[in-house]
């Protein structure tokens, strides 16, 4: 394992040892709608978050009038850094972490990874603070958010999206998830171990977060490592890909016996209704469409999981989203059911998340 350090050193944690300072910022360039939303979203709200607001650097530089007076730094609700780890192949991923300003409780900070972290990263941060700040949010604790990426400027990397989230079958049926898998052993032999040493996590309130391809993976980590965390969302999960190579895994899952002292994996899975069904601006896009039936096949695998005793499943659809638009809606929900279900936990009685049933929003 190698730590490839972007900058400076912060003062350690709780005692621990210290971790990177988080000062990256995002290179102008073109936007595509699905960047558009999630860096627009990433940065108005979760720039607040990073320490370094933009808004208020600016700020500074306003020409002094009349109407104006100095005022004294915004006081930051979390601290953010970001750091790259190397994998055993040389892969190198850039890890983007924010912690909670509160002190963590005597069993640690809940934590929610994010798959597409220069993408969404900034979206949870600012996420978590606005959903700690509500009047309902209950003794549980915010949580921590860790954004996986990967070294580069833009909002994804497709290759090594390719490479980390999906994986291929034979026409014999046989599965090849090499990448997948290397790349949950990345997150469980090295990211969580290190991230352990700076930072106090409670390993039992860990969630997992994926889009489109990531959703993908989320579901794969959740068919095959079913320990590995206790919250997954597969958002707009692309089931349609390598002719549908995760309906074996899922039918795997579900044919395998159900230990009764096992504490069952919450499952959060959406679609957007504009996902199938829905005019296109091409004929390309509309065959595309066609071809995924991302609704139905979403659709399918909740139905398919609503009475596993293995997994406590909801299906929301998400009313005028598309396929990139379901990214924003689905995080807020992912966060909402993390925190309800923890004050569940918490022995507070509030609006948790109706298991095994499905929802429109």
């Amino acid at each position: 394992m190698q730590v490839t350090e972007n900058v400076s050193q912060s003062p350690a944690v709780s005692g621990r040892a210290p971790v990177p300072d988080f000062v990256s910022t995002l290179s102008a360039q073109a936007f595509n709608r699905r960047q558009a939303l999630l860096y627009g979203s990433s940065l108005a709200l979760g720039s607040s978050l990073s320490g370094r607001a933009a808004a208020c650097t600016a700020a500074s530089a306003l020409p002094a009038t009349p109407y104006t007076t100095p005022a004294p730094a915004a006081d930051q609700p979390s601290s953010s850094q970001q750091f790259d780890l190397v994998d055993e192949k040389g892969h190198k991923r850039r890890i983007f972490v924010a912690s909670p300003s509160h002190a963590a409780p005597a069993d640690g900070y809940p934590v929610l990874y994010t798959l597409d972290g220069n993408a969404l990263f900034g979206l949870f941060t600012a996420l978590a603070l606005l959903q700690a700040a509500r009047p309902d949010a209950g003794p549980a604790p915010a949580p921590a958010i860790v954004g996986i990426g990967y070294p580069i400027d833009a909002a994804y990397d497709q290759p090594a999206r390719e490479r980390d989230y999906t994986f291929s079958q034979t026409k014999d049926g046989v599965l090849h998830a090499d990448g997948a898998d290397r790349f949950l052993d990345f997150v469980q032999g090295i990211l969580q171990p290190q991230l352990a040493q700076h930072l106090p996590l409670n390993p039992q309130r860990q969630a997992l977060f994926g889009h489109s391809y990531g959703g993908l993976l989320v579901l794969y980590a959740l068919f095959t490592r079913p320990g590995m965390f206790h919250y997954y969302t597969a958002a707009s999960p692309s089931i349609w890909r390598s002719a549908g190579a995760i309906w074996p895994c899922a039918e795997n899952f579900a044919n395998q016996p159900f230990a009764a002292a096992m504490q069952a994996p919450y499952l959060l899975l959406t679609a957007g209704s504009l996902e199938e069904n829905t005019p296109q601006r091409s004929l390309q896009r509309q065959r595309r469409q066609q071809q995924r039936r991302m609704v139905t096949q979403v659709q399918k695998l909740a139905n398919q999981l609503q009475h596993h005793p293995a997994v406590h499943s909801r299906f929301v659809l998400l009313h005028d989203e598309d396929h990139g638009g379901t990214a924003i809606r689905s995080a807020y929900l992912a966060l909402h059911d993390m925190m309800d279900i923890n004050n569940m936990a918490a022995g507070t009685n509030t609006d948790v998340p109706m298991h095994t049933k499905a929802a429109q929003a």
